[in-house]
């Protein structure tokens, strides 16, 4: 699926960021809890594996409601992106959208960062976060 739905990045790289990512699960959700929010000892952020799509989006209409960022599925999209692409949660739950949308941003960022000399890390990424040498 990788070949197909993400076509610029090496598959070996896609199954790479997907192990890291989401573990393969195709429901795997993150909850980022906001600075103000978080306890000393807590990392931010509050992992969900739900085991159908149904109970997915039931979670991510909770943490929508309570108006905190999340990232969906296989390679975690952060909902920040969705605009960009044009895309809902709902879309990004299925694998190929979630491949392509990874894609799309990995191809976006990697030629410019290679210039910068800064080190990209797959958990960085779809959040943005580039970790400068």
């Amino acid at each position: 699926m990788a070949m197909q739905c993400a076509t610029t990045v090496h598959p070996d790289t896609a199954l790479d960021i997907a192990r890291v990512e989401s573990g393969f699960n195709p429901y795997a959700l993150a909850e980022i809890i906001p600075q103000a929010e978080r306890k000393p000892s807590n990392n931010g952020v509050i992992s969900h594996y739900p085991k159908s799509k149904d109970e997915a989006i039931s979670i991510i209409d909770r943490i929508a409601n309570k108006k905190r960022r999340y990232s969906v599925e296989l390679m975690q999209i952060t909902r920040t992106n969705f605009s960009h692409y044009g895309i809902s949660a709902r879309d990004v739950l299925t694998p190929c959208t979630n491949l392509s949308v990874f894609d799309g941003t990995l191809t976006s960022v990697a030629p410019s960062l290679s210039k910068q000399n800064i080190t990209l890390y797959p958990r960085h990424l779809l959040r943005g976060d580039f970790v400068s040498d």
